[in-house]
């Protein structure tokens, strides 16, 4: 048996490495009812299809390549369906689970909708606005603190994120399937990295 956190971070990892396979920086997002009768680190996986058990609303994967937008990061297009779902822009009694820690416009977008936790794998140190470059949570003029845990399957979330950057460091890509390829001579060869393979 496994924590919730756990379970639902593993979701987020292989929707991640879904959109690793688009050419997208792979980062996964789902959003989830929370009961406050349950906690958050107790509930195990085998019981997560009980009614009683948090319940999923919306997922997503970083899509910006894909949707020629800006915007598109996994958390904002969570929080957007989601809204739209429950048809309130007050995400109250969720959970967003998240791969990495989120940049400076996710961090606002979960504080305007009143996430009240947030879960996530790894610290993004060059971008990271919650706990690394900055603390947008912690700041005491903000109307809205989020809780936070952090460092769920850390290793997982942050290999996923390094063998996709050093693929395109290598003037590769990644195709679908997960198989990488090197282009940096004009002459792309497939290869296989299984920490982008969206089956694993």
């Amino acid at each position: 048996m496994e924590s919730a956190h756990n379970y639902w971070m593993k979701k987020a990892i292989k929707l991640a490495k879904i959109g690793a396979t688009k050419g997208e920086v792979p980062i996964g997002a789902i959003l989830v009812r929370h009961s406050e009768d349950l906690g958050t680190d107790i509930i195990v996986a085998d019981a997560v299809h009980n009614d009683v058990c948090p319940q999923k609303i919306a997922e997503a994967y970083n899509s910006k390549e894909t949707l020629n937008d800006p915007t598109a990061h996994a958390e904002i297009l969570v929080i957007r369906e989601a809204a739209k779902k429950l048809n309130n822009w007050r995400l109250l009694d969720t959970i967003l689970y998240i791969t990495a820690e989120p940049c400076a416009m996710c961090a606002g977008a979960i504080i305007q909708s009143r996430i009240p936790l947030i879960v996530y794998g790894c610290r993004e140190e060059r971008f990271g606005a919650v706990d690394s470059s900055y603390q947008l949570f912690n700041d005491p003029r903000s109307n809205h603190h989020p809780e936070v845990i952090s460092g769920i399957l850390e290793k997982e979330c942050k290999d996923l994120l390094q063998a996709f950057f050093e693929t395109l460091r290598r003037g590769g890509r990644v195709v679908e399937g997960g198989s990488l390829e090197n282009c940096s001579t004009g002459n792309c060869t497939g290869g296989s990295n299984p920490s982008l393979s969206a089956k694993t």
